[in-house]
């Protein structure tokens, strides 16, 4: 298991946010002095191998919080992401609250004691229905109490809709060691979004340009932005750099970003204020 994290100290310790990002390959956590509106720590967990399902994820995590200090302040408020591939999103026109289950058991297999919830994102009349992690919900309850949980791909959207300059069409690529995330917007609207499980740098390339394909954009007009594990170094963008002409990092603005030995678009999601 891997550990980075932040040289900051925390001195106020009455008004502080905790926002935690979860995914199978392991897990980060910002935490914010809400009194003035600045990210105070920030830390990551890579575990050496992803966890095979969520009773496995639980099994790794439940060490960390007893022994990190800094999981167990008595924050004010506490935002949970759920980063991974059980979703969908649902036009506003077609959902129902009701249905939940049935927008997600179309893609991925669902269990009888699945959870599903679902987010606003109202920026483009839509919902995206989820499953979250029950078992790591009933954990934090335990510590926390009441907190607030949504999914990793709703703050993603949300953010980049907020960046992508009008009228152009870019396509996002979150990497992580076993999983892909794809955005694709249209100026302030969503064309695509989209995960998949992964082995291989082949695997990325090809998902990247079968999106491509399947929206009409060639490959000398993809303009393709990475955040997450990837390195310029790394052998798959190395493959990206390849067959496509236009590639970015998009770095996360915070000012956390001097203290922290990692990438600037390492943590896009959680550390772009």
């Amino acid at each position: 298991m891997q550990l980075k994290k932040s040289k900051n100290h925390i001195d106020n310790f009455k008004n502080l946010e905790l926002s935690i990002q979860f995914s199978l390959d392991g897990f980060s956590f910002l935490i914010k002095d809400i009194s003035r509106n600045k990210s105070v720590y920030f830390s990551e967990y890579t575990f050496s191998s992803p966890a095979s399902k969520p009773e496995d994820l639980l099994q790794h995590i439940e060490p960390i919080f007893k022994s990190d200090k800094q999981l167990q302040y008595d924050f004010k408020k506490v935002l949970v992401y759920y980063k991974n591939d059980l979703y969908t999103l649902v036009p506003n026109a077609f959902f129902d609250e009701g249905n939940l289950a049935s927008y997600v058991k179309h893609s991925i297999k669902t269990y009888p004691t699945d959870l599903f919830a679902f987010d606003d994102l109202d920026t483009i009349n839509a919902k995206l229905v989820y499953i979250p992690y029950v078992n790591i919900n009933n954990f934090l309850f335990q510590n926390y109490g009441e907190f607030e949980f949504n999914h990793y791909q709703s703050l993603f959207t949300e953010k980049l809709i907020r960046i992508n300059p009008p009228n152009a069409m870019y396509m996002y690529a979150d990497l992580e060691n076993s999983s892909l995330h794809l955005s694709v917007l249209k100026g302030k609207e969503v064309s695509l979004i989209n995960s998949f499980q992964i082995t291989s740098a082949t695997d990325c390339l090809y998902y990247i340009l079968f999106t491509a394909e399947q929206l009409n954009i060639e490959n000398t007009e993809l303009r393709l932005f990475l955040t997450g594990s990837i390195r310029q170094h790394d052998e798959t963008y190395q493959l990206f750099a390849k067959y496509i002409q236009h590639i970015e990092f998009l770095e996360a603005k915070n000012e956390l970003n001097t203290s922290l030995d990692l990438p600037k678009h390492r943590h896009f999601t959680l550390l772009n204020t």
